[in-house]
């Protein structure tokens, strides 16, 4: 197949967002088989990420029945305010959390499908280190480096091999979409 930037990075946007998909669905589905999900701030929570700091938000939210601000609100909250001046209402938070999500395995799954038209390499592993750097350089170091998480060594161990396992089905997802997709176009 002929090299073409253009057309691996839309590819790689499509299996970035299908690669948030499958978290959000792996998510949802070990809260349903531990049992762990019932009010709607909990799903919410699980719609939104697989990071280090949802499963504390989560006892949380069950203890008190109310929204938590996880690192996707947070950063959410602050993009508004500096792009706009003004903060986000309570009833768009979620809304607001999710999008930002999405975006930004969109974002990266652009990147990761320019990367591949330009070193084939990168998919190795059908894309198992593509999503654990993901991981790792997203939530180990720059959401605590930015302020949306507390540092790697406040959660559990549980909590960061539960991360691990997410953000590689992101990239294993996202490999398997940007294949298909960029063989399409």
């Amino acid at each position: 197949m002929k090299t073409n930037v253009l057309k691996g990075a839309v590819a790689g946007t499509l299996g970035g967002i299908a690669g948030v998909v499958a978290m959000t669905t792996l998510q949802l589905l070990t809260d349903a088989i531990t049992g762990s999900i019932g009010s709607q701030p909990v799903r919410q929570l699980s719609m939104r990420g697989g990071r280090h700091d949802i499963a504390r938000l989560k006892s949380q939210a069950r203890r008190s029945g109310r929204q938590q601000s996880d690192a996707t609100i947070l950063a959410a909250e602050r993009l508004k305010r500096a792009v706009l001046g003004e903060n986000i209402s309570a009833r768009f938070r979620h809304r607001a959390g999710l999008a930002l999500h999405y975006a930004f395995g969109a974002a990266v799954g652009t990147t990761y499908g320019y990367a591949v038209e330009k070193l084939p390499l990168t998919r190795v592993l059908q894309g198992i280190p593509f999503g654990l750097v993901v991981w790792m350089v997203g939530e180990e170091v720059a959401l605590p480096v930015l302020g949306l998480s507390d540092s790697p060594n406040e959660y559990r161990t549980k909590d960061h091999l539960n991360a691990m396992a997410t953000h590689a089905l992101f990239g294993v997802t996202t490999e398997l979409v940007r294949a298909k997709a960029r063989r399409l176009l």
